[in-house]
């Protein structure tokens, strides 16, 4: 590395985003670290694990494989860090934000409903 280039804290990981377009609202609050409201009592959880089970069987793999369960849930730490970040640069609005961190999470359990 030469010294010209910034050094990061280990685990610590920047995402640039697209800069928001001049037709979205600025000055979005920050995602305080809590987690996001439980879903309704109806969310179809059970379905969503099916599905995504589905998705992992079409190409021989399955989310009751420990090795399997570990990459889709490192995986689905990337994705939420994703969302984190487009909500923090204004990509997306709060109410959005709320809603995907809701699906991301019931996606991330997956393995747990199988």
């Amino acid at each position: 590395m030469s010294a010209a280039e910034p050094v990061r804290p280990p685990g610590r990981h920047i995402i640039r985003l697209v800069p928001r377009r001049a037709d979205r609202p600025a000055g979005l609050p920050a995602d305080t670290g809590a987690p996001p409201p439980p879903p309704p009592a109806s969310a179809p959880v059970p379905a969503l694990a099916e599905t995504v089970e589905a998705m992992f069987l079409e190409e021989g793999l399955t989310l009751t494989d420990p090795a399997t369960a570990h990459a889709f849930d490192v995986t689905m730490s990337a994705v939420v860090l994703l969302v984190q970040g487009a909500q923090e640069e204004g990509v997306l609005e709060t109410d959005a934000y709320t809603i995907l961190r809701r699906i991301l999470d019931d996606m991330r359990a997956t393995p747990t409903h199988l």
